[in-house]
């Protein structure tokens, strides 16, 4: 009889704050490092990190997450990985732009793109939010095949994270902008989500 591997336990982070996070720009794939506020942030969610008992970090290759990441595994004292599958989505021509300058709808689509972005596409974009969704998707899969029964937390983006969050609960991409979730502080993905993802149940 071919026994299941034990699921792992998988929290879902974002990066901490980098200095255009506080200038209120928007970085996409531009490497940004943390600031000075994300650093400080960092250390203050090393307590709600240490009773999950989490045995290993996997990044996005971004200098703001490998930075964050690397904050928390020092005061762990567990492994690092990167893994390009986490990578922030391509924000195209909106790049750079305030937040401010992207919301105004006579300029910008940003808006309604965050309402539902299977309906807008991203002026300058090379990647569909279709394929950017099936990326990160196919990437905690992986993650988590590779590690049965161990303690994941997996440092990402805002907007991967909100795909991840829509695609784990089966939930339509209309629901993207309250799957954002702004807070850098680790999420749990339920028991049953995670065990869709590694059977491949997950779209």
């Amino acid at each position: 009889m071919k026994l299941t591997p034990p699921l792992p336990r998988i929290f879902l982070a974002r990066h901490c704050m980098s200095s255009w996070n506080i200038l209120g720009k928007l970085q996409g794939k531009i490497d940004i490092p943390l600031s000075e506020e994300g650093k400080k942030q960092a250390r203050g969610i090393l307590p709600l990190l240490e009773p999950l008992e989490i045995d290993r970090t996997y990044t996005s290759p971004a200098r703001r997450a490998i930075e964050t990441a690397r904050i928390y595994v020092d005061h762990l004292k567990i492994p690092l990985d990167t893994h390009e599958g986490l990578r922030e989505l391509d924000h195209g021509d909106w790049e750079g732009l305030s937040l401010e300058e992207l919301m105004d709808p006579d300029r910008h689509s940003f808006s309604r793109w965050r309402q539902d972005p299977s309906l807008l596409e991203i002026p300058g974009q090379g990647e569909s939010i279709h394929e950017a969704r099936q990326r990160v998707v196919n990437a905690l899969r992986q993650i988590a095949s590779r590690h049965p029964g161990e303690g994941l937390l997996v440092v990402t983006h805002l907007h991967i994270r909100a795909l991840l969050l829509c695609a784990l609960a089966d939930r339509p991409l209309r629901d993207f902008q309250s799957c954002s979730e702004r807070s850098a502080e680790p999420m749990p993905v339920p028991e049953e989500q995670v065990r869709r993802l590694v059977s491949g149940k997950t779209p």
